[in-house]
C-alpha cells in the first residue's frame, strides 16, 4: 500500500493506492510519506516493530501503520464536568500544554536521537508513548487507533483534575491560597497540585507536561447544563456577600 499523511494537526494515515502487507516481491511492499513533524510506529502482526520518519518510509512485509505521533508542542482545551467538596457540580475549562520528550532515552549509540529538521525525537521514547495504548488496540475501520496517544494523555490530566476539583470547596474556588507562605489564586494553586500529581507520571512515559490548568468555571446543574441546580441557588447569596467583603 501507499499511505499518505496530511500536513494538519491530529492527522490520521491515509491509503491512497491499496496493497497486500503479505506480499513477497523484490522491493519493499509499501510506502509511507510524513511530514517533518510526523513520525510512524509500525507493527507487524501483534509485535512492535520500529519508528520511522520523517519524510519518505519503506515498509516491510507484514509491517502496518499503528500510528502518526506528532513531534511538535500539542494545545488542548476541553470542557469537563467536576464535583467540588462540597458537593456543587460545576463545568471547567481546562487548557493543557505537552509534546512527546524528544531527549535521549539512554547515552548510548543505539538510543541517539534523531534530528530530522527541528523536531529530535528518540525512538525508544515514541515506543514507549506508543505503549500506554498497546500494540493491539482497538481501531476503526479505517485501520487508525479508535483512541490517539494525545487522547490519551488528556484523559489522565482530566481525571487528575476532577480529583483535585473534588478536593477544593467552591469557597475555596473563589478566595486566593497559600503556598510556601505566600498568597496564590485559587486557579495558580490547582494547576500546581495537577503538575505535582501528573508531571512525573507522565515523564516516565516520555510526555512533557507543560501546564494543565483551570482556566474557567461555572457553576451547573447535573440535570440541566448551564443552569444552577437548587443548593446553588440558595448558597449563592451567601457567596456573594463574601466575595463583596473581600
Amino acid at each position: 500500500p501507499i499511505i499518505f499523511v496530511p500536513n494538519r494537526p491530529n492527522a490520521k494515515a491515509e491509503t491512497c493506492i491499496n496493497g497486500s502487507v503479505f506480499q513477497t516481491f523484490k522491493g519493499a511492499p509499501g510506502y509511507i510519506w510524513t511530514n517533518a513533524y510526523q513520525v510512524v510506529g509500525l507493527t507487524a502482526g501483534t509485535n512492535f516493530s520500529r519508528v520511522e520518519g520523517p519524510g519518505a518510509i519503506y515498509t516491510r512485509r507484514f509491517e502496518r501503520v499503528k500510528e502518526v505521533m506528532d513531534l511538535r508542542t500539542h494545545l488542548q482545551t476541553k470542557e469537563i464536568d467536576a464535583i467540588t467538596q462540597n458537593g456543587i457540580p460545576i463545568r471547567a475549562t481546562l487548557f493543557v500544554s505537552f509534546r512527546i520528550d524528544g531527549s535521549p532515552f539512554e547515552k548510548t549509540i543505539r538510543h541517539r536521537l534523531r534530528y530530522a529538521g527541528s523536531f529530535p525525537y528518540s525512538r525508544p521514547r515514541i515506543q514507549t508513548v506508543l505503549s500506554m495504548e498497546g500494540v493491539s488496540a482497538t481501531r476503526t475501520s479505517s485501520g487508525n487507533p479508535a483512541l490517539r496517544w494525545d487522547n490519551q494523555v488528556m484523559r489522565q490530566i482530566e481525571e487528575t483534575a476532577r480529583r483535585v476539583i473534588a478536593e477544593t470547596s467552591l469557597e475555596e474556588l473563589w478566595y486566593p491560597g497559600r503556598q510556601d507562605g505566600k498568597e496564590i489564586s485559587s486557579l495558580d494553586l490547582i494547576a500546581v497540585k495537577i503538575r505535582d500529581r501528573l508531571a512525573d507520571f507522565l515523564q516516565k512515559h516520555s510526555i512533557l507536561l507543560y501546564s494543565a490548568r483551570i482556566v474557567n468555571y461555572a457553576l451547573r446543574s447535573k440535570d440541566a447544563p448551564g443552569q444552577l441546580d437548587e443548593i446553588s441557588v440558595d448558597r449563592l447569596p451567601i457567596w456573594k456577600s463574601r466575595i463583596e467583603k473581600v
